[in-house]
């Protein structure tokens, strides 16, 4: 899916800077993306990557500005309602649980979208095992997307951490999102790896999801942005447009 330059914004980031009760990281940042569009930020360790998607996904308050997202500004939402939204982040800091398999924390991440309780779970009755199946069906799309199959029913523990990112994007994945945050997907990742990732990022932006990813060097991105921002200081600068690889 192509994003044409006549579709509305999905993501409208306005004046926004940051995070408020401290020092200014962020300063009058200002972006848009379309549909299935992918926008790479890149610049130093420090420079305000990490804190500007914190303050887009409203893990840390704004001290000023917008972010528009879907037509609505969602800054004053709590960070769970922006998942139901269909904005996910996946963050450099991994939050899988470590004892349990793949499998099962992919699951437990479609715990937002369950509309049963314990009681209907004990009877299991034909619509409980219908929805039960509906969110089996969309884990086993995330494992193929992401090539997780051999890894399924291991612990989190056992995996190297490269193995440990692929299923913490899964887990956003999951949700069934219109947009991800991802922050430094690519760090401490092989070569091989990194190949797998961006052909893994590729496919999901053929099926209509929008990315903000960043990443201290621009060549980790290539041929999953067509558009790239450097930010320093915490200013966002210089966004230009470049040919994305086909999958």
């Amino acid at each position: 899916m192509v994003s044409s330059p006549d579709q509305p914004a999905l993501l409208s980031v306005q004046r926004l800077s940051g995070p408020s009760g401290g020092s200014v990281q962020v300063q009058n940042v200002n972006f848009s993306l379309r549909p299935s569009e992918a926008l790479a930020i890149v610049g130093p360790k420090g420079a305000g990557k990490t804190t500007l998607l914190d303050l887009m996904s409203c893990l840390k308050s704004s001290a000023a500005g917008r972010v528009i997202y879907q037509g609505r500004d969602v800054l004053s939402l709590a960070p769970y309602r922006l998942a139901r939204l269909g904005l996910a982040l996946v963050g450099e800091q991994l939050s899988l649980l470590k004892e349990a398999t793949v499998l099962d924390n992919l699951l437990l991440a479609r715990h937002g979208e369950r509309r049963t309780g314990l009681l209907q779970h004990v009877f299991f009755p034909p619509w409980v095992r219908n929805e039960e199946v509906n969110h089996r069906r969309r884990v086993e799309e995330v494992i193929e997307v992401l090539d997780l199959h051999s890894a399924r029913h291991r612990k989190i523990c056992d995996l190297p951490s490269g193995v440990r990112r692929f299923v913490d994007l899964g887990r956003a994945l999951v949700l069934r999102p219109r947009l991800v945050l991802g922050d430094e997907l690519f760090r401490g990742l092989s070569p091989a790896e990194s190949a797998a990732m961006a052909r893994a990022l590729r496919l999901v932006r053929r099926s209509g999801v929008s990315l903000v990813l960043t990443g201290e060097d621009e060549g980790v991105t290539a041929g999953v942005a067509d558009r790239v921002a450097h930010m320093e200081a915490g200013v966002l600068r210089l966004i230009t447009e470049r040919e994305v690889a086909p999958s």
